[in-house]
């Protein structure tokens, strides 16, 4: 889904009541695509590296996250220079797997997941808004879209762990 529509999804559910500026709503937008994918390990965002070693060292690739699956002699991460770095001399090809980082969102950009992703994070959204309005209609919306949002989380883990049929 489209960042852009995930914050217009956002203004509906709060009734355009959100005086927040567009940067602010991306901020915000971002700040939940990360809560939401620091849930569990999605399968959307493992990748495989397959990169030559010099100087037995291995420059990590820009997206990078963590390692979740290393068939290497013994290394370590320096995180400083972006390098896995091995404590012996090799040369060769290193393959491993790893977690994405997600990118910055921009209204044009698409979030990464399953179309529901979206949802999830314009419910977060709305959801964090009204923890702000103390009010009946505030509490009641902040549960209403608790409630959507952990559907939603549910749906798509279910999804992820028997893959993905609506990736964007």
């Amino acid at each position: 889904m489209q960042t852009e529509k995930v914050i217009n999804k956002f203004r509906v559910w709060v009734d355009d009541a959100s005086e927040l500026s567009i940067e602010e709503e991306l901020d915000l937008a971002h700040e939940k695509l990360d809560e939401i994918l620091g849930e569990r390990t999605w399968s959307f965002l493992k990748k495989t590296a397959s990169v030559d070693i010099v100087n037995s060292e291995v420059i990590l690739p820009e997206d990078f996250k963590y390692v979740i699956k290393v068939g290497l002699p013994e290394a370590y991460i320096d995180y400083s220079e972006s390098k896995i770095k091995f404590n012996q001399s090799i040369s060769g090809i290193a393959e491993f797997d790893y977690i994405m980082e997600s990118s910055e969102l921009s209204m044009d950009s698409v979030v990464i997941g399953p179309r529901s992703m979206g949802y999830a994070v314009a419910r977060l959204m709305a959801r964090d808004f009204y923890t702000l309005d103390q009010t009946e209609n505030g509490r009641s919306q902040y549960q209403s879209n608790e409630m959507a949002y952990q559907k939603l989380l549910d749906q798509m883990s279910v999804q992820d762990n028997y893959g993905f049929d609506s990736v964007e």
